[in-house]
């Protein structure tokens, strides 16, 4: 797609303008831009992706906020893995073994295994 090929060039910026130029959009959409923003670094975008997506009525499901700890963990932002934990659980998901992975992984990664 556009928006894998704008994110594997490093042009995150351009992903995110294109994605909120299509009048429609979707999860899978949006996912892959969140998973461009964890191979990029670029959290502030990651949490914008989320907000565009409850913006546009998409609702985020397991993966995304998967994909969005996965960003957490790249970052080393333990404190906003917890928080997309949190929103895992406010919503009724499920976590997935992935889940569970991501928040441990962000924990050591941070230095922080005491909240492990």
């Amino acid at each position: 797609s556009i928006i894998d090929g704008y994110c594997h060039s490093g042009e995150i910026d351009l992903a995110y303008e294109f994605l909120v130029s299509v009048p429609t959009i979707n999860d899978v959409m949006c996912n892959t831009l969140i998973a461009g923003c964890a191979r990029h670094g670029e959290l502030n975008r990651a949490w914008k992706v989320l907000e565009l997506m409850e913006s546009r009525g998409i609702p985020p499901s397991i993966i995304t906020f998967n994909t969005l700890l996965h960003t957490c963990d790249r970052v080393k932002d333990v404190h906003s893995a917890f928080r997309v934990f949190e929103m895992i659980r406010e919503r009724g998901l499920t976590p997935q073994p992935h889940t569970y992975t991501s928040l441990l992984s962000a924990c050591g990664h941070a230095g922080e295994a005491d909240l492990a």
